[in-house]
């Protein structure tokens, strides 16, 4: 028994975009705070936004990445990770664990043109692969196997 998987489950809305369908939003605790993330499946890593990063780190560690990300609108991006002390998706909190920390100012003015609520990261692939992530929009829920 010991080797079994817990279920845990975080709730998801659809945010309308004009004319470009809907993005899965979730919120989620950083280090205790309230942070608002994108699910993107598409998207090879999680991503923290590097001018939202103050809001849950005082001083927060920043290690730069040799390779610059591509993808997210943009062709080539300059990347850091950094290490976050909690990660709480509903009431599976996953400590000290490694995000992508890059600048998401290009989607959070497309967000405030369309009158939406800014983001502060994307929740990405490597963290819904590693959970076993079961993304179900009918009932508007991502079931967790951790």
């Amino acid at each position: 028994m010991s080797n079994m998987k817990r279920k845990y489950s975080l709730d998801f809305k659809l945010l309308k975009m004009e004319n470009q369908g809907s993005h899965p939003v979730s919120k989620i605790l950083i280090n205790g705070v309230d942070a608002l993330f994108v699910v993107d499946t598409g998207a090879s890593h999680t991503v923290l936004d590097s001018n939202r990063l103050n809001r849950f780190s005082e001083q927060p560690k920043l290690e730069q990445q040799e390779a610059l990300s591509t993808g997210l609108g943009t062709n080539q991006m300059q990347s850091s990770v950094t290490r976050l002390k909690t990660l709480q998706l509903g009431k599976l909190t996953l400590n000290r664990r490694k995000v992508a920390v890059l600048d998401l100012s290009h989607i959070n003015q497309t967000y405030r043109t369309l009158g939406l609520k800014e983001i502060d990261g994307v929740l990405g692939c490597d963290l819904l692969k590693k959970l076993n992530a079961d993304i179900r929009f009918s009932s508007r829920k991502i079931f967790f196997y951790f």
